[in-house]
């Protein structure tokens, strides 16, 4: 029974007691984890498996996560969520972990919006700034700064919308074996079907790639996805400066290379639905995205707009506060 319980098939049966005893919205989940900071943990800085439903996690700042390799296998991260309906991240500092951020099985409605990621690494080639992984969507990245050399892991998982950030390393798409996984109904916890994992299908939109990093690895997969209006550079990776006030400020390799790249804005209609969950991409509430403001919250240039996640453009050795 304890071997079983480690397959996809005993999480599956999990997640149905779960159901039988109460996981919904009304009794489970909902916490706001805010304005921590978090640091020196062997394991997780935050984490949470299906209680961390609906949850805001937003302005912390994690880091020295699991640096020790104390324990061995792969649920450790700054952020390891498992379950993560409708959950926002958003506005954290997050470095020197083995995995920023790192979302398991039936990631649905989420939104990882406006963080800091940088300096983690691990041996493991999938740990970075972000992971997906056994998701069917939709979730949504956007207007991330990650600066790791392993930026992002696309693992068995697809319906992903990444849109407007910022990657200094690479990005990874994984299909090792696929996993029968639950999809959900919309901003609930109900199952409404179970479908095998797959790559794939994942909108890149207006984001900003530095020091070489590319969408090589979509183009292997069928269906590839849409990838439009990216912008690419291939001059040293972009890096941070930690002041001695404390601050952290963008600097270095200026991304003015960029201002002169096009963009079209990225808006409801440009978010299809999920593959497998016939899910719009959609706020929590049920209303639609907004995704008209930068990385410090201030509202793009209407009509045509710069990759990446700043709304003006950038000009040479500026430098840009990111954290606080």
């Amino acid at each position: 029974m304890g071997h079983r319980c480690e397959t996809a098939e005993g999480f599956v049966g999990t997640i149905e007691r779960a159901l039988a005893n109460g996981w919904n919205k009304e009794t489970v989940g909902s916490h706001i984890v805010r304005n921590n900071r978090i640091h020196h943990c062997e394991q997780n800085g935050i984490v949470g498996s299906l209680e961390c439903a609906f949850s805001r996690i937003t302005g912390n700042e994690i880091h020295g996560i699991h640096v020790r390799r104390v324990f061995d296998g792969v649920e450790m991260a700054g952020i390891k969520f498992h379950g993560s309906v409708d959950v926002e991240i958003s506005d954290n500092h997050i470095y020197r972990t083995n995995c920023g951020i790192g979302l398991d099985w039936m990631t649905q409605g989420a939104r990882i919006s406006r963080n800091l990621l940088h300096d983690n690494t691990h041996p493991e080639p999938l740990f970075g700034d972000f992971l997906s992984e056994a998701n069917h969507g939709p979730y949504l990245v956007d207007n991330n700064i990650m600066l790791s050399p392993h930026a992002v892991s696309i693992c068995e998982s697809h319906s992903g919308a990444f849109i407007h950030n910022l990657l200094g390393g690479r990005v990874t798409c994984v299909d090792r074996i696929a996993r029968d996984v639950p999809w959900l109904e919309p901003h609930a916890t109900a199952i409404k079907g179970i479908e095998p994992t797959r790559v794939g299908d994942d909108l890149c939109l207006n984001n900003h790639f530095t020091g070489g990093a590319n969408l090589d690895c979509y183009k292997e997969l069928a269906p590839p996805g849409v990838r439009e209006g990216n912008a690419f550079s291939s001059a040293e990776p972009a890096c941070l400066v930690h002041k001695p006030d404390g601050a952290w400020a963008f600097s270095g390799n200026p991304i003015s290379s960029c201002n002169k790249a096009t963009a079209s804005p990225v808006n409801a209609d440009r978010l299809n639905a999920a593959k497998v969950s016939p899910h719009p991409f959609e706020s929590p509430d049920g209303t639609a995205l907004r995704l008209d403001c930068d990385f410090h919250g201030t509202p793009r240039i209407s009509g045509h707009p710069q990759p990446g996640p700043f709304g003006s453009p950038v000009v040479s050795n500026q430098s840009i506060q990111v954290w606080p």
